[in-house]
C-alpha cells in the first residue's frame, strides 16, 4: 500500500491471516512446481527412451501381462494400443508362451534376479535380426517385472552371411585350386616323357623320315606341354580378373583331330579317344586356346571315370 500517506496498522487477526493466506500461495507454487518439474523429467525420460535407437518393452515376470513399450519396439506392430492389456506373447502376436523365453536364466534358485541374459532372434513377419538383451528387476510396484531390450543388427547379419559365402567360395577354390594343380602334374609328365623318350630314339635313328615322325611328335609334346603351362599360369590370371580372349575363326573338323592327335600320343590309354571318321566342313567364331582347354577337360573327367570302352 505504497500509494498510502498514513500508515495502516492491522491487528493480530489480520496479520494471522495474511501469514495464513501467503503460506498457502508458496505451499501451491511449490507444489505446482514440483508436478512441472516432473513432467519435464517424465517426458525427458520418455524422450530419450524413444529415441535411443533401442527397442524396450517390460512385463510381469510371472504373469507375463505388459507394463510398457517404448514408441520404437510398438511402431512395426501398429502403435502403443496394441501392446495394451496383452500378455507379452500375444503382443508379439504368438499363440502362446514364446519356445525362446529367457525367464529361467534370470533369476537364481531364490527367486532372486542374477544376470543379462542375451540372444539373437529374427523376427517372423519381416525377417529382421535383433540382439536382444533380457533381465529381471523390481518393477514400480514392487513386483518381479522382465524387461527386453533389442538392437537390430541386420546390417550385422547380412555382412556375416556374405562373409561366411565369401569365405565358403575361397575354401572351394582352394579346393578345386589343388585338384587342378594335382592333375597337371600328372598331366605335364605325359608330353615330358615322350619329349625325352623320342629325344633318345632320334639320336639312334638313321631313317631320315622315322627321324622327321619323332621331331614331329617331339613337337606336338612341346605344343600340349606349352598349352598345360599355359592352363597354370591363366588360373592365376582368372583369379586376378584379367584373363584375355582372342577370337577368330576355327575350323571345327581340323580342331577335333588336334585333340584326338594329343590323346594319341599317350602310352597309358585303357579307353580309347575316337573321332567320327566323317565330319563336315563347320566354322566358328571363338578363342581356340580356351575352347581347347574346355574340350579337354571334359574329355580328362570323362576318362577319369571310364574304366571301359572307348
Amino acid at each position: 500500500f505504497g500509494d498510502r500517506e498514513h500508515a495502516i496498522s492491522f491487528t493480530d487477526e489480520e496479520l494471522q491471516m495474511i501469514h495464513l493466506i501467503l503460506g498457502s500461495l508458496s505451499k501451491e507454487i511449490a507444489v505446482r512446481e514440483y508436478k512441472e518439474r516432473e513432467v519435464r523429467a517424465s517426458k525427458t525420460l520418455s524422450s530419450i527412451m524413444n529415441n535411443m535407437g533401442v527397442d524396450i518393452y517390460v512385463n510381469s515376470f510371472d504373469s507375463h501381462d505388459m507394463l510398457y513399450a517404448n514408441e520404437s519396439m510398438a511402431a512395426p506392430y501398429g502403435g502403443i494400443e496394441h501392446f495394451e492389456g496383452k500378455k507379452c506373447w500375444q503382443a508379439l502376436d504368438k499363440t502362446g508362451e514364446c519356445e525362446f523365453c529367457p525367464k529361467k536364466h534370470l533369476i537364481d534358485e531364490n527367486g532372486q534376479p542374477t544376470k543379462v541374459y542375451s540372444w539373437d532372434y529374427q523376427r517372423p513377419f519381416d525377417k529382421c535380426w535383433f540382439r536382444v538383451f533380457s533381465a529381471a528387476f523390481a518393477w514400480i510396484d514392487g513386483q518381479m517385472a522382465h524387461v527386453i531390450t533389442s538392437v537390430d543388427i541386420d546390417h550385422q547379419k547380412t555382412i556375416e552371411e556374405e562373409l561366411r559365402i565369401a569365405k565358403e567360395k575361397t575354401e572351394n577354390l582352394d579346393r578345386l585350386k589343388s585338384a587342378f594343380l594335382a592333375n597337371m602334374s600328372h598331366e605335364i609328365r605325359t608330353p615330358l616323357n615322350a619329349i625325352v623318350g623320342f629325344a633318345s630314339l632320334l639320336v639312334e635313328s638313321d631313317d631320315k623320315k622315322e627321324r622327321q615322325d619323332y621331331v614331329d611328335i617331339m613337337q606336338e609334346n612341346t605344343e600340349l606341354l606349352l598349352q598345360l603351362i599355359s592352363d597354370i599360369l591363366d588360373l592365376s590370371k582368372i583369379e586376378a580378373g584379367t584373363l584375355d580372349f582372342t577370337m577368330d575363326y576355327l575350323d571345327i573338323k581340323s580342331f577335333c583331330e588336334d585333340i584326338i592327335r594329343n590323346y594319341d600320343i599317350k602310352e597309358d590309354k585303357p579307353v580309347p579317344v575316337l573321332l567320327a571318321p566323317t565330319l563336315p566342313n563347320f566354322y566358328i567364331y571363338t578363342d581356340k586356346k580356351r575352347l581347347m582347354q574346355v574340350i579337354t577337360n571334359f574329355i580328362n573327367n570323362a576318362l577319369k571315370f571310364t574304366n571301359k570302352g572307348q
